[in-house]
């Protein structure tokens, strides 16, 4: 069981959604910390809203799909992983 769980977590799919959701709780951090700061104003809110949802544009194109497989793509060569999605059998 430990050896399946190592072999998946070890894949290049797993690398990259874990690159995925890095990203997006990074940038949901910045939003949360600026709406618990009692002294933000209601135009920063909406600013960094704002950002939030051109950042969620961006994640759904090529480019913001390239930036997530150029990252996975470091961080699978620094932990001798492939960088290669494995096959899907049916």
């Amino acid at each position: 069981m430990a050896n399946s769980l190592s072999l998946k977590i070890s894949s290049y799919r797993y690398l990259c959604s874990i690159v995925n959701w890095h990203e997006i709780l990074m940038k949901i951090n910045v939003v949360s910390q600026i709406l618990q700061n009692p002294n933000t104003d209601i135009k920063k809110s909406a600013t960094a809203f704002d950002d939030l949802i051109e950042f969620f544009k961006n994640c759904r194109n090529d480019n913001g799909f390239e930036k997530i497989l150029k990252s996975a793509s470091k961080l699978a060569q620094n932990l001798h992983v492939e960088p290669k999605f494995a096959e899907v059998t049916s």
